[in-house]
């Protein structure tokens, strides 16, 4: 785990690994969720692991769909810059 600069006690964390979200490319990790601290000292619970991994998910989906978005987008300006040399 990452312990960022001025976090001097780290009470308790949970990792999770960002995914895309299983609808179009499958299970691709794309990052990693750390949070840690939770407010209150409270202990992290199965109710906070659920709104992380939905949360993780949620990221995840949007990442893939940017990078395909991206990727489109590219492959238009590429085309564009074809048919303008052709001219």
């Amino acid at each position: 785990m990452d312990n960022f600069v001025g976090v001097k006690k780290i009470n308790n964390y949970i990792i999770s690994s960002i995914r895309d979200d299983a609808l179009q490319t499958g299970q691709i990790s794309v990052g990693i969720l750390q949070m840690y601290n939770k407010l209150g000292g409270k202990s992290i619970d199965k109710e906070d692991v659920d709104r992380v991994t939905h949360f993780a998910n949620f990221i995840g989906g949007l990442s893939i769909k940017a990078h395909q978005i991206c990727s489109a987008l590219t492959q238009m300006i590429g085309l564009n810059l074809d048919f303008e040399k052709a001219e």
